[in-house]
This record gives structure tokens, sequence and C-alpha cells, in this order.
């Protein structure tokens, strides 16, 4: 008993001095005394002049962004096209029985956008538990580089224009192949069938060859490397990063057409689907 409770008082004194050590280390003076602690400044600023030249930079970096031209912020005139707000976002409102989104709730989102006022979004009638995402980022402020007002981007083709309805046969065609293995592309006659009918598309704008869609270039996209090498599975070797989640590899059991999952799986791998990129030598369609 004797041995145990010296042991034990041994250990805490120890404990006890290492915690003092520690801070020591730390620069902080808990308990154990005065300990004045300092780094020597090095460099060619000293922290004055290290303040003015930042702020110099700032604020020419802020003079050149400010003299910029603001570019043109055109829409595709859907929004006032029809009435019904057919052609427009609506996401995550109530909508009627026939899919139109409630007039009152588009009104509100518009409302809510013309104001800025977080009550006005809060006020925003919602169609279940879905969420708008972020709608009120277009009124934050950007801490370098160009305000997010001061970009321009491309104005989305019309709701009733030709490469709309490129972009539907598209993806309708990529549905009723979706059960074709990527290896039989260039021998299926169903992706035979959707390559001709996407080539003679007054305005389709997806990948070609020779000026035709083919079962090399089919459901591809036009980034740089998109259409080299192989398709891939969706469903990757590896465990995925998702934002702050991964998503686990799952052994799936191997069909004779594809690989196959569940559909909650399948709805996980195709949120974080990418395509890859050239140096990989392989693309990813869906």
């Amino acid at each position: 008993m004797t041995s145990r409770h010296l042991s034990c008082a041994n250990r805490r004194k120890f404990l006890a001095q290492a915690g003092g050590f520690a801070a020591i280390a730390a620069g902080a003076p808990f308990g154990i005394g005065d300990v004045n602690v300092s780094a020597e400044e090095l460099g060619p600023r000293k922290p004055n002049q290290r303040v003015a030249d930042a702020y110099k930079i700032r604020h020419e970096a802020a003079l050149f962004q400010k003299g910029l031209p603001v570019p043109a912020h055109d829409t595709n005139g859907d929004d006032t096209r029809y009435p019904n707000a057919v052609g427009s976002f609506t996401k995550s409102l109530p909508h009627t029985p026939d899919g139109l989104v409630v007039p009152e709730a588009y009104e509100a989102l518009r409302h809510a956008l013309s104001t800025a006022d977080p009550a006005d979004f809060d006020a925003i009638p919602r169609g279940g538990v879905g969420k708008l995402s972020n709608p009120q980022s277009a009124f934050a402020f950007q801490m370098d580089g160009a305000d997010s007002h001061h970009l321009g981007i491309r104005v989305p083709p019309a709701f009733a224009s030709a490469e709309i309805a490129g972009e539907m046969v598209e993806l309708y065609w990529l549905a009723l192949t979706r059960d074709v293995p990527y290896a039989d592309y260039a021998v299926n006659a169903t992706i035979a069938t959707a390559a001709n009918a996407l080539s003679n598309l007054s305005n389709f704008r997806g990948p070609k060859g020779g000026g035709v869609v083919t079962p090399g270039t089919i459901f591809r996209g036009n980034a740089p490397g998109e259409v080299a090498g192989p398709f891939i599975s969706q469903f990757l070797l590896k465990d995925v990063p998702y934002g702050p989640y991964v998503v686990p590899f799952h052994r799936f059991r191997r069909s004779r057409r594809r690989t196959r999952a569940t559909s909650t799986t399948t709805a996980r791998c195709r949120r974080i689907c990418v395509r890859i990129s050239a140096r990989k030598g392989s693309s990813m369609p869906r």
C-alpha cells in the first residue's frame, strides 16, 4: 500500500511538473510565476510597415476592380414571357397538382429578391421540407477579387429555344440507354439511333466528331478532355469526399448488363459524380 501511495504521489508530481513545462512552452503563465516569452521579429518589413503595405496592396486591388467595366446582366425573357413562371426557377416552392408553381409563392420569392430583407426570405412559402439553397448569396460582398456583380455569364437559352430542346432530347435518350454497358456503345443499335437523332437536331451543342454525334462523343460534355478515354462506372472504387461527408465504397454485385446498386446508393453516387479530367484519361457522363 505504501509503495502504491508513493507511486501515485510521484505520478501526480510528474504530471504537475509536465503541465508547468507545457504552460511555459505555450508562453502562458498558468499559476507558475511570471513567464516572459517573446519572438524575434525577422524580415525586411517592420510590423507597422507591413500594415501600411497591406493596406496599399488591397486598396490598389480594389481600385483596379472598381475601374473595370460592369458587364450587362441580361435575361432570356422567360420570366416575363410566361405569367405562370413555367420557364423560371420554382424549386422548393408549393406547386399545383398540374405542376405549376403557386403564383403567390413565386411572387413572394420575387419580392424577397427585390428587397434583400432576410425577413422576406423567411416568409417565402415552402412546398415541403426542402429549402432554398443560400438564396441571399447574391447580396454578399467578396472580400477578395472581383465582386460577383462585376462578373458576367452567358444568357441562358430560352425555355422554347432549339438549344433547350436539344438538351431535353439528350436527357431522354440518356434515360432510354441507361442500361447499355459503356463497353457496348460502339456496337449498340440504340446508341447509334440516339447519336443519329442528336446529330439531326438544329441546335444540339454537345461534342461531335466530324460534325456528327458519335458513340464516342455521345452524352459527354464540352470541357477540355471530356472526350478523351473510355467511360468509367459512376460507382467509384474509392471512398468519395462529399462536402463534410464521405460516401463509402461498396462492393456491388456484378451483372451481365451493368453494375447495380440500391436506389439510395445510386442517388448518393450521382450527386457526387464528376467528370474525370483529361489527365486521368477518362470521363463520366452521369
